[in-house]
């Protein structure tokens, strides 16, 4: 990894969480606190993350939004693309908000994830 092409703020994210096995209850806890910002009604902005087998960087992604503050109201959610690895295991256990999808691809991950959208 080469540090000038991350900024300073991410540099923790991707050392905190490189590995999801190991987060202690604590962090995993405050983890699971901070993404409660996105359990909005109505969101102005929807997040959505489309992911095929990201079991060892999806805690990474969630967690650099987690942390970050918002002005206004956010959702946020990963559009799991059918994968075969954990990855549905590491988003149950974070607590993040996911949705499955069983057709292959980029497209129908998105699609899935505009059609669930509720941002304006």
């Amino acid at each position: 990894m080469i540090d000038f092409w991350f900024p300073k703020w991410t540099k923790r994210m991707l050392v905190k969480y490189a590995d999801n096995r190991v987060l202690t209850s604590e962090e995993l806890d405050d983890l699971r606190q901070r993404l409660k910002q996105f359990d909005v009604e109505n969101p102005l902005v929807s997040i959505v993350i489309p992911a095929w087998n990201e079991e060892e960087n999806i805690t990474k992604t969630i967690a650099s939004l987690a942390y970050n503050d918002f002005d206004f109201p956010c959702e946020l959610f990963v559009v799991n693309n059918n994968s075969t690895d954990n990855t549905q295991a590491v988003l149950d256990n974070i607590g993040v908000r996911s949705l499955m999808e069983l057709n292959q691809g980029i497209a129908p991950a998105r699609r899935r994830g505009l059609l669930d959208a509720r941002g304006k």
